[in-house]
C-alpha cells in the first residue's frame, strides 16, 4: 500500500526513492431536500415581496452553493423545482389578470402583476451568478430568460395583441389632451422588448408589433389631425402646430419607445412625413415672405422642420440667395445716384445689408454653415454686378471691352477716405476706423476683380504717402498686411512694403541733406543770417520699381533757386549713392507759397506746375501773360498747361481765383495762343463769409498721379497684367504636372488666381496658345489629347440630343422659309404667267442650291458669329448651345404662322430677333452686338428702298428704249442682248469675287474678276445677239398676231392670244423746260398699254431673272435657316463656342432641302399675295422687280449682311407698281405686309427668349 506524507514532512532524502501521491479531497455528503426546502422558503418570500433580511439573503447564497457543488445532479434539480416554481406564480398571476374582461383593465392588472414581476427578474436570479450550470457561465441570465420564458409563453402570448390595443386607444388619447398614466404604455413597450421567444434577436417582437404599430397610429392619426388644422387655419398658423407636435412626438418617442436609434429615426420620418412634407409645397411658398418680413420664429420653425427632409432645404436656400441678390441689387438701384458718388454710403449699404442676413442666418437658422455659403454666394453676385455701377476694361479687340463692376474702385476710395486725413477720417476715432477698415475686408473678399482694387489703392497710397496725408502710418502697414492675407498679389503687395521703407529712407535722406549744408556753413569765411532753400526743402527718394512712374517724366522750368538746390539735392545723393540716377518728377512735386494781396498775405499749396506758371509774373507782376508766352516760358505740355491754368483761373467753391483771365468761358479748350493772363492782386479767402487777412489755401486738389500722354497705357495696365498672371499659373501649373487635360487646366489656372481675379476659358485659351507660339510651353502631348478627346466624347454624349432636336427645328425653319421666303423670289414670275408654279418650283430648286453653295457662307459667318457676343458664353457653352434650339423654336414657329396667313415676312429678321430675344433672356443687355444688330436693321430699311430704286431705274430704261417707242418689238429685240450681258456679267462676278470658301474656289483679284465676268457677258451678248434673238423673232411673229396689246389691268398674257385690239394711240411725251415736265417726260405713262409681242419679248428674259432671284435668295436667305445649325454642329464637334471653321456645305444642302420641301407643300399660298394680289404685274416689270431685288441682295451677300430678300422684292413691287399704275397698288395687303415685318422682331424675340428660359430651367 502506497503511503501519503503529511505536508510538515520536511527532511526527504535525495536519494528516497518513495513516490509522493496527494490524496483527493473527500467528498461531502449532503441531503438535497433538506438544503433545497430552506432555500425555497426565501425564495417565496421574495416572489411574494416579503422583507428578506440581509443574514436570509446570504444564506440563500450559502444554500444554492453548496448544492451546486456538494450535489452532483443539484443544478439539474434547482432548474426543476425552479421551474415549477416560476409557473405556479405565473399562473396565479394570470388568474388575476383575467379576473377582468375590459382591456384597459386588463392592461391595469398587467402591468400590476408584470412590474412585480419585473422586479424579481432583476433580484431572485442573483444568488445563481457565480453558479455553473450545464457549462453556462452567465447563469444570472440564464435564469432570467427562464422566467421571461415562462411568462411569455403562459400570459404575453395571449394577451400581447389586447395589450397593444389598449395602449393604442392611451396614446390617442394623450395626444388629443387626456391625462393617462404613461407607465402603462412604458410597462408594455418594456415586456414586447424583453419577451421575444427569438433571443438571438431580441428586438424582433418589439419591432414586428409595437413599433410597427405606433408608427402606423401615429401616421394615421396626423393625417386626419393635419387636415382639420389646415382647413382651419392658415398655413402660418399651421406651422407653429407643427412644430409643436414634432416636439411632442419626439418626447414621447423618447419615454415609449426603445432607446434604439433606428426605433427614434423612423418615428421622426413618419412624423416628419405626415407633418411636413404633405405640406411641403405650401410651406415653401411662405418662405420668400416670411424672409422678407424678417420673421424669425416663424423661419425657425421651418429651417428645424425641413432640415429632417431629404431635398427641401435646397429651395429654400435657393430661395434665399435670391431673395439676398434681388434686394441687394435693387437696394444699389434706389441709391444708385447717391451710392456712386460716395464710396462710404456704398460700403455702409453693402454692410448694412450683409449684417442684416447674417443676423438672419444666425438667428433662424442657426447659423448653418449652408446658408452662409449661400449668403456668401449671393454677396458676390451683388457685389460684382454691373447693372448699377460699372466700369470698361479695354481689351486687345479693337472696340471690344470688358464690363467690369465699379465696386473695387469703390472699396479702394472709401479705403483712402478713412487712411487718410479726410472730413471722414476725423469725425470717426481710432477704434471706429479700425472697425470700418476691418468692415472692407469683409466686403473685399466678396469682389471678384481684387486686382482692380489693389491698383486703385496703391495709386491712393500714393498720394497719400506724397501729400503727407496719411492718418497713421502704422495703420497703413496693417492694411497692407491684411491685403497680404487676402491672397493678393505677391509682387504688388511688396511694392507697397517699399512705398512704406521709402518713408523711414527718406528721413534719414532729409537729415543727411541738412548734416551736410551745416557743415558746409560753418566751414564758410563769412557768416550768412540767409537761411538756404534747401532746408526748406523736404526731399522724397522714390523706388521707382515700387512706384512705377518711371515714363511719366515731364520737363517744366521752375524758379531758379529751386533749380540749385535740385543740382544741390542731386550732388549730395550721388555722393551717398554712387551710381544711382535720380529723375525729378515734377507732377508729383508740391509746395507752399506766401501770396501777398492787397487783402493780406495768404499761404497756398501750390503743385510744382502751378508754382511755375505763378513764377512766370515775378517780374511783371503787373503785366499780362498770354497762352503762348505761358507755354514758352514753363514749358510744359498743352494738356499739363491748359489744365494748371483751369485750376488757377476756375478752381471750384472759392470766391476769389488766383489768376484772371480775358477768356468769358473758362474751359481748356477755349483757351488761344492769344488768351491773356494776369495776377489778381485783389485776391482774398473768405471765411463765416468775411474776408480774411490771413489763411491757407489747397489749391492743388486731386494729385495727378499720371501725365495725360501715358493714360492709354494705363487703360491697358490692367489688361496686360491679367494676361502675365494667366501665363504665370499655366506655368506653374505645367511644371509641376507636366502634362495635363484642358479643362483641368483651366479649373486649376481660376483656383489659383480666383483670389486676384476670375479668368474666364477665353483668356485662357488665348494665353494657353501663346505660350505655344513663344515655344515657352510644349504642345499638348499624347496622353493630354486622349483625355481632352475623353472629355469631349463625354460633353458630345450630353448634348447629341439637342443636336438632333436642332437638326429637326432647323428643317421645320427651311421649310417655312421655302413656303414663305422663296415664294416671294418666284412670285413675280408666276404672277405674270411666265411660269407655271411646277416650273418656278423646279428652277427655284436649282438656283436656291446654287446660290447657297457659291456665295451663302459669307451670311452664314455673319448669323452664327456678329449678332450676339459669344465671348459671354466661353464658360458655360452648353447655355449656348441650348439657346441655339430657342432660337430655331422661335423663329420656325412664327414664320409657319406668317405663312398660314399668307405675310410674306422677313426669315433674317425673325432669326435676328430670335437671337436677340435669347441672349437678352441669359446675358441682359451686355449679351448683344449692338453695333452689328444696327448696322443690320439699317439694312432692312435701306433695303426695299435701294431695291425698289433700282427697279425704277431699270423699268424707266425698258419705258424709253422700249415702250413708249413707235416701234417697241424691234427696239425690244434690239435691247435684249444687252439686258443678258447685264444680268450675266453681274452674277458671275458675284459668284467668282473672293471666291467660295465652300466649293473651294481661291479667291481671285478683283481686276481679273471684273475681267472674266466682262467676258462671260459679252459671250452671252454675242449668244444672244445671233443665236437667241432671230429665233425668238421668228417664234413670237409666229405666235403672237401683231397688233395685239395688252392692258394694264390686264395680267395673264395667254388671255390675249387671240384678241385683236384697236391700236391705241398716245401723244408724244415731250419735255417743256420745267421741273414738273421733266418728271412727266421721264416717268411712264400709267395709261399706256403694252404690245403682246414686247411683253413675249421680256417673259423670255424674266424666266432668267427669276432664276438670278433664286440665285440672290439661296446666297442670303438660305444662311440664315441653317446659321443656328450651323453653331449647333461647331459646338457639337469642338465642345467650345468658338466657330472657327467654314459653314460645312452637307449643312448648306441640308438648308435648301427643307427650302424646297417647303416651297412645293405650301409656296402656293404667298406666291398669290405677292405676285398678284399687291400690284398688277407684267412680263416687263416683273423683269425690272427680280432683277432690282437680285442685284440688291447679291451686294449684301457679298458684304456679309443679313438682309432680307423678301424687303427687297416688296420694295420693287411697291415702287414700280406706283410708276406704273399708282391706283392699281392695293395699300390695305401692302400695310399688313409692312405690320408684319414690324412684329415679326418681337415675337420671335418673345418666343425665343420663353423657350429659352424653359429650357433652362428644365434642363
Amino acid at each position: 500500500m502506497t503511503c501519503t506524507a503529511t505536508s510538515n514532512d520536511s527532511n526527504i532524502s535525495n536519494n528516497d526513492n518513495t513516490q509522493i501521491i496527494r490524496q483527493p479531497y473527500a467528498r461531502k455528503f449532503i441531503d438535497f431536500d433538506t438544503y433545497w426546502e430552506s432555500a425555497l422558503l426565501i425564495v417565496r418570500d421574495l416572489m411574494d415581496q416579503k422583507n428578506v433580511s440581509r443574514q436570509r439573503w446570504h444564506e440563500l447564497f450559502s444554500l444554492i452553493f453548496n448544492i451546486c457543488t456538494w450535489d452532483d445532479e443539484g443544478q439539474d434539480k434547482i432548474n426543476k423545482r425552479l421551474h415549477n416554481e416560476f409557473s405556479i406564480y405565473v399562473s396565479l398571476a394570470e388568474k388575476k389578470i383575467r379576473s377582468n374582461g375590459n382591456s384597459l383593465e386588463i392592461l391595469k392588472l398587467y402591468i400590476h402583476e408584470w412590474d412585480r414581476f419585473y422586479v424579481l427578474s432583476q433580484h431572485l436570479p442573483l444568488p445563481f451568478k457565480d453558479v455553473f450550470i450545464k457549462g453556462i457561465e452567465d447563469n444570472e441570465n440564464d435564469i432570467r430568460k427562464l422566467m421571461y420564458t415562462i411568462w411569455s409563453d403562459m400570459i404575453f402570448s395571449q394577451l400581447k395583441t389586447t395589450l397593444w390595443s389598449s395602449v393604442e386607444v392611451l396614446i390617442t388619447d394623450e395626444r388629443n389632451g387626456i391625462s393617462i398614466d404613461e407607465n402603462l404604455i412604458i410597462g408594455v413597450r418594456l415586456s414586447f422588448v424583453l419577451l421575444s421567444p427569438d433571443q438571438s434577436d431580441r428586438l424582433e417582437i418589439y419591432n414586428n408589433i409595437f413599433l410597427e404599430n405606433y408608427l402606423r397610429c401615429t401616421e394615421e392619426f396626423y393625417k386626419i389631425k393635419t387636415s382639420e388644422v389646415r382647413m382651419d387655419t392658415g398655413i402660418r398658423d399651421y406651422l407653429n402646430y407643427m412644430n409643436t407636435k414634432l416636439d411632442e412626438e419626439e418626447q414621447r418617442a423618447r419615454k415609449y419607445l426603445n432607446t434604439d436609434p433606428e426605433s427614434l429615426r423612423k418615428l421622426e420620418q413618419v412624423t416628419v412625413d405626415v407633418l411636413v412634407t404633405q405640406f411641403a409645397d405650401e410651406i415653401l411658398v411662405e418662405v420668400r415672405s416670411l424672409i422678407r418680413d424678417n420673421d424669425v420664429p416663424r423661419l425657425s420653425i421651418i429651417y428645424k422642420a425641413l432640415n429632417k427632409t431629404k431635398d427641401k432645404m435646397n429651395y429654400v436656400l435657393d430661395v434665399l440667395k435670391e431673395y439676398i441678390t434681388e434686394e441687394g441689387l435693387s437696394t444699389m438701384r434706389e441709391n444708385a445716384l447717391t451710392v456712386a458718388s460716395d464710396p462710404e454710403k456704398f460700403v455702409e449699404q453693402l454692410l448694412d445689408m450683409y449684417n442684416k442676413f447674417t443676423k438672419l442666418i444666425d438667428d433662424a437658422f442657426c447659423g448653418d454653415i449652408r446658408f452662409k455659403t449661400i449668403r456668401d454666394v449671393a454677396f458676390k453676385i451683388v457685389a460684382n454686378s454691373t447693372d448699377v455701377f460699372k466700369m470698361e476694361i479695354p481689351t486687345r479687340v479693337k472696340g471690344r471691352v470688358n464690363i467690369e463692376s465699379r465696386c473695387p474702385e469703390l472699396l479702394a476710395n472709401y479705403c483712402d477716405l478713412l487712411l487718410r486725413k479726410s472730413g471722414l477720417s476725423k469725425r470717426l476715432s481710432s477704434e471706429e476706423i479700425d472697425k470700418k477698415l476691418n468692415d472692407l475686408l469683409i466686403v473685399l473678399k466678396y469682389v471678384n476683380s481684387k486686382d482692380i482694387f489693389i491698383k486703385y489703392h496703391k495709386n491712393h497710397l500714393s498720394r497719400r504717402l506724397i501729400m503727407e496725408a496719411y492718418t497713421d502710418i502704422e495703420r497703413e502697414e496693417y492694411i497692407v498686411n491684411q491685403f497680404k492675407e487676402c491672397g493678393m498679389p505677391t509682387e504688388t503687395i511688396g511694392k507697397m512694403y517699399r512705398m512704406l521703407q521709402d518713408l523711414d529712407l527718406n528721413k534719414d535722406f532729409n537729415l543727411f541733406i541738412k548734416t551736410s549744408k551745416n557743415i558746409k556753413n560753418n566751414n564758410r569765411d563769412a557768416t550768412s543770417n540767409e537761411k538756404d532753400i534747401s532746408d526748406l526743402l523736404n526731399v522724397k527718394i522714390l523706388n521707382e520699381g515700387a512706384w512705377g512712374r518711371g515714363k511719366d517724366f515731364v520737363n517744366v522750368t521752375l524758379n531758379d533757386n529751386l533749380e540749385e538746390a535740385m543740382h544741390s539735392i542731386e550732388s549730395l545723393y550721388k555722393f551717398k549713392h554712387k551710381g544711382r540716377k535720380l529723375n525729378w518728377i515734377h507732377q508729383w512735386s508740391h509746395g507752399t507759397m506766401t501770396f501777398t494781396s492787397n487783402n493780406g498775405k495768404y499761404d497756398l499749396d501750390l503743385s510744382a506746375y502751378q508754382m511755375a506758371v505763378i513764377n512766370c509774373f515775378f517780374h511783371c507782376s503787373k503785366g499780362k501773360l498770354s497762352f503762348e508766352a505761358l507755354k514758352l516760358a514753363t514749358k510744359l505740355p498743352i494738356n499739363e498747361l491748359t489744365r494748371t491754368l483751369v485750376s488757377l483761373t476756375a478752381f471750384p467753391k472759392i470766391k476769389s481765383q488766383v489768376l484772371l483771365t480775358d477768356c468769358e468761358s473758362v474751359a481748356s479748350r477755349n483757351f488761344k495762343d492769344e488768351t491773356l493772363f494776369w495776377i489778381n492782386h485783389d485776391f482774398f479767402i473768405v471765411k463765416n463769409n468775411a474776408i480774411q487777412s490771413r489763411g491757407k489755401l489747397n489749391l492743388i486738389g486731386r494729385l495727378q498721379l499720371a501725365a495725360e500722354v501715358s493714360s492709354q497705357l494705363e487703360q491697358d495696365e490692367i489688361v496686360t497684367l491679367r494676361e502675365l498672371r494667366t501665363q504665370e499659373a499655366i506655368t506653374k501649373i505645367m511644371k509641376m504636372r507636366k502634362e495635363c487635360s484642358c479643362t483641368h487646366l483651366e479649373n486649376e489656372v481660376v483656383e489659383m488666381l480666383k483670389n486676384i481675379f476670375y479668368p474666364n476659358k477665353k483668356l485662357i485659351k488665348e494665353q494657353i496658345e501663346y505660350l505655344i507660339n513663344e515655344k515657352i510651353m510644349d504642345k499638348i502631348t499624347i496622353s493630354t489629347i486622349l483625355t481632352s478627346t475623353e472629355s469631349l466624347g463625354t460633353f458630345q454624349s450630353e448634348v447629341l440630343w439637342a443636336l438632333i432636336v436642332g437638326a429637326c427645328l432647323a428643317f421645320l425653319l427651311g421649310f417655312g422659309m421655302g413656303a414663305n421666303d422663296v415664294s416671294n423670289a418666284f412670285g413675280t414670275s408666276v404672277g405674270s404667267k411666265v411660269l407655271t408654279l411646277i416650273q418656278a418650283y423646279i428652277l427655284a430648286s436649282i438656283f436656291e442650291t446654287l446660290g447657297s453653295i457659291l456665295v451663302g457662307y459669307n451670311v452664314t459667318d455673319s448669323m452664327r458669329k456678329n449678332v450676339i457676343d459669344t465671348s459671354l458664353y466661353a464658360d458655360e457653352p452648353k447655355v449656348l448651345l441650348i439657346g441655339q434650339l430657342a432660337i430655331l423654336a422661335g423663329c420656325s414657329s412664327w414664320l409657319i404662322i406668317a405663312t398660314i396667313a399668307k405675310w410674306p415676312v422677313s426669315t433674317t429678321q425673325g432669326i435676328v430677333g430670335a437671337t436677340a430675344g435669347m441672349s437678352l433672356s441669359m446675358k441682359g443687355f451686355n449679351g448683344i452686338q449692338w453695333m452689328e444688330i444696327v448696322k443690320i436693321a439699317v439694312s432692312w430699311v435701306a433695303s426695299p428702298l435701294l431695291s425698289g430704286c433700282v427697279s425704277v431705274i431699270i423699268y424707266t430704261i425698258v419705258d424709253h428704249t422700249v415702250l413708249r417707242k413707235d416701234n417697241p418689238f424691234h427696239c425690244g429685240l434690239r435691247v435684249l442682248p444687252y439686258f443678258y450681258f447685264v444680268c450675266l456679267t453681274f452674277n458671275t462676278f458675284a459668284v467668282i469675287y473672293s471666291g467660295s470658301v465652300i466649293i473651294g474656289i481661291p479667291k481671285i483679284p478683283l481686276g481679273v474678276s471684273i475681267g472674266i465676268a466682262f467676258g462671260i457677258g459679252v459671250i452671252t451678248f454675242l449668244a444672244t445677239m445671233f443665236i437667241l434673238k432671230p429665233r425668238l423673232r421668228i417664234w413670237i411673229e409666229k405666235t403672237v398676231p401683231k397688233d395685239t396689246y395688252l392692258d394694264t389691268k390686264t395680267i395673264s398674257l395667254e388671255a390675249c392670244d387671240d384678241k385683236n385690239t384697236k391700236i391705241p394711240t398716245y401723244e408724244k411725251q415731250k419735255r417743256d423746260g420745267t421741273i414738273k415736265g421733266f418728271f412727266k417726260w421721264l416717268l411712264p405713262l400709267r395709261d399706256r398699254q403694252s404690245p403682246l409681242q414686247v411683253l413675249k419679248i421680256f417673259s423670255s428674259i424674266q424666266v432668267f431673272t427669276a432664276c438670278f432671284a433664286g440665285f440672290a435668295h439661296g446666297a442670303n436667305d438660305v444662311a440664315n435657316a441653317i446659321a443656328p445649325l450651323a453653331a449647333l454642329i461647331s459646338f457639337y464637334k469642338d465642345g467650345n463656342i468658338d466657330q472657327k471653321g467654314a459653314t460645312p456645305v452637307y449643312v448648306l444642302l441640308f438648308g435648301v432641302l427643307a427650302i424646297c420641301v417647303g416651297l412645293w407643300v405650301l409656296g402656293h399660298r404667298v406666291i398669290q399675295t405677292v405676285g398678284q394680289n399687291m400690284s398688277e404685274i407684267n412680263p416687263a416689270s416683273g423683269f425690272t422687280i427680280e432683277f432690282g431685288a437680285a442685284v440688291t441682295a447679291l451686294i449684301a451677300s457679298k458684304a456679309g449682311i443679313p438682309i432680307s430678300t423678301t424687303h427687297c422684292l416688296v420694295g420693287s413691287v411697291v415702287f414700280v407698281g406706283m410708276i406704273r399704275s399708282g391706283e392699281g397698288i392695293d395699300w390695305k395687303i401692302f400695310k399688313g405686309i409692312v405690320f408684319s415685318w414690324i412684329i415679326t422682331l418681337p415675337t420671335c424675340a418673345l418666343i425665343s427668349a420663353g423657350v429659352m428660359r424653359l429650357l433652362y430651367l428644365t434642363l
